[in-house]
């Protein structure tokens, strides 16, 4: 799977919402002005002429003017708002995070699946979340890019799907994530939300007449002023459903092959799809916010107007071909209750930790078990701090190799999420005070890329970067910099002429190496934090050039897996398939 282009063939698709926004924002408006042109003689009976004129600019004008200000007003809004990642959409449909030192079994399993999931996809581990009241089986993933993605699946798949099956759910999600589909059901539940944006402001006005009750007049006056509005907006319901429908619905049936890719198990993915059809909800949700959603989820969330799925049974088939048409019979009422003993918040980390304990669990996996032990690597690796529990994270990040000591570090953006917002935002200004004084590592790079990237953005501390750089062109230089840094940690002198034909392809000028005293960990920094302002195809082409110089020589040396690490952070790209074993 083949991730930067089918990351550009989303963005192309994504791109092509806009032209079929703004026809379905013609056709509300178009429909609108019919109603208005029938109604209007009889409110202005003494207007001269014809008693029905089908071109008239004035009401042409009067209907437009306000459809378009709260339309593309509303559209313009929940992008904005939905600019923090997939982790706003979670909280919005009602999610929660499911904490990495959860004791419940089935949100362990759940981790870990998400945990297998990502390396098998060449992913950073997305935020898992629960849909805890939902108790349907669905699913979806969301997020700007992969580095602010989240997958969330319902209370009812954790109680009810067993290992394989949730796997195989969790696997079509990770598809979504790496054909760069969330991208795509980003931007579009933006446009939908404006154009179902009237017939939300008709129920708002249903919902304060419930209020005002006992106002004699007002109140029938208010109900009957919220009714007219909310059956005007369905026009623009029913163009929004027609939005959702438009993105093609084969992407469902690519994402069911690509989770079969991934988990090799057809069987367990058919399984899934009879369990949804078995239960009498079949994936529907409580949450009235997934209408604008509703073409983000593993399976429509409500079964009414237009189809955004293939037909469920096809989907079976699609996997069965010799399927029977008997479904696997679920009862929704006999589910778990998911709670989390000792809270929600994860467990303080132990002040007499054994060093030899923490290397040899980090041979075995890099990962992190709580907020605070991620917040103690972090301390380590920027100089230590004042905390006396810091020392022996120290001595235990020495004793691994280079290659375990950056990918501990790498895991430390997941659960340093889960701390609370002033204790995080402490730790990256603690980490920027270590950053600012220069003579940076290469794991300090890493760290630092890590910080700026995730996790001061995640804090509310960064805002997104604007686009400045729309070619490589502008950034020959810096990027000149990064491959002759690559070059220089491979050692070999190889890299650099496997890259130089496409480098001037992307340039347009030939390849100059950097000086020797620029190739410090600082100076790749500074060249880095320049592609923060890269459109996604500049950083692409920043990372497929990488890759190349990287892989020239067959082999990938520590150091070259640090500068990539470094360049997948600033990038919010993934690391090329080659190097996940490393």
């Amino acid at each position: 799977m083949d991730f930067f282009e089918a990351q550009r063939q989303a963005r192309s698709r994504a791109r092509m919402l806009v032209p079929g926004f703004v026809l379905c924002l013609f056709g509300v408006i178009a429909a609108l002005y019919g109603i208005a042109i029938l109604v209007r003689p009889f409110f202005d009976q003494h207007r001269p002429g014809p008693l029905f004129r089908w071109w008239d600019p004035e009401t042409g004008l009067a209907v437009a003017v306000p459809v378009v200000a709260l339309i593309v007003g509303g559209a313009i809004w929940r992008i904005a708002s939905l600019r923090g990642g997939g982790a706003v959409v979670a909280a919005r449909l009602g999610a929660r995070p499911v904490p990495a030192s959860t004791e419940n079994e089935a949100e362990r399993r759940f981790l870990n699946i998400v945990e297998e999931m990502a390396l098998a996809a060449g992913i950073p581990v997305p935020e898992a979340w629960v849909m805890g009241e939902e108790k349907g089986i669905n699913a979806f993933a969301a997020g700007r890019d992969a580095h602010q993605a989240v997958v969330v699946v319902t209370r009812g798949a954790l109680d009810h799907l067993d290992r394989d099956e949730l796997q195989a759910v969790v696997g079509h999600e990770f598809s979504h994530i790496v054909n760069g589909d969330i991208i795509l059901n980003h931007r579009l539940m933006g446009l939908v939300f404006g154009l179902v944006v009237i017939s939300l402001t008709g129920r708002g006005v249903i919902r304060i007449a419930e209020h005002i009750r006992g106002a004699g007049g007002w109140t029938l006056a208010a109900f009957a002023l919220g009714g007219i509005i909310w059956v005007v907006g369905s026009i623009g319901v029913f163009f929004a459903r027609l939005l959702q429908c438009s993105v093609s619905r084969q992407r469902e049936l690519l994402a069911d092959a690509a989770s079969i890719q991934f988990t090799r198990n057809p069987e367990a993915m058919a399984r899934a799809l009879k369990k949804v059809g078995g239960t009498w909800r079949q994936g529907m949700l409580l949450s009235l916010r997934a209408m604008e959603a509703r073409h983000v989820f593993f399976m429509p969330s409500d079964l009414t107007g237009l189809k955004t799925h293939p037909d469920l049974k096809k989907r079976i088939r699609a996997l069965e071909p010799n399927w029977n048409g008997e479904f696997i019979k679920v009862h929704l009422h006999a589910e778990r209750p998911l709670l989390v003993r000792g809270g929600s918040q994860p467990p303080e980390v132990e002040a007499d930790l054994d060093a030899d304990g923490l290397a040899a669990r980090w041979r075995k996996a890099p990962s992190l078990q709580t907020p605070r032990e991620a917040r103690l690597v972090l301390l380590a690796v920027a100089g230590g701090g004042n905390d006396p529990r810091v020392a022996p994270v120290t001595e235990a990040l020495g004793a691994l190799e280079e290659s375990s000591r950056l990918a501990v570090i790498e895991g430390t953006v997941l659960p340093l999420k889960s701390l609370p917002k002033r204790e995080l935002v402490q730790l990256v200004e603690a980490a920027r005070v270590r950053f600012a004084e220069g003579n940076l590592s290469w794991e300090l790079l890493l760290a630092q890329q890590l910080v700026e990237r995730r996790i001061a953005m995640h804090a509310g501390m960064m805002s997104p970067p604007q686009t400045v750089h729309r070619g490589l062109e502008t950034l020959y230089r810096e990027a000149a910099l990064i491959l002759t840094a690559l070059d220089s940690a491979s050692g070999d002198g190889m890299a650099l002429g496997a890259v130089v034909p496409e480098y001037f392809q992307h340039t347009g000028v030939p390849f100059e190496a950097a000086p020797a005293a620029d190739l410090t960990p600082d100076g790749v920094a500074g060249a880095l934090r320049a592609f923060w302002g890269a459109t996604p195809m500049v950083k692409s082409q920043l990372m497929r050039l990488c890759r190349l110089a990287v892989e020239s020589d067959g082999q990938i040396g520590d150091r070259e897996l640090g500068v990539m690490r470094a360049v997948a952070a600033a990038t919010g790209l993934p690391l090329p398939p080659s190097m996940l074993a490393r």
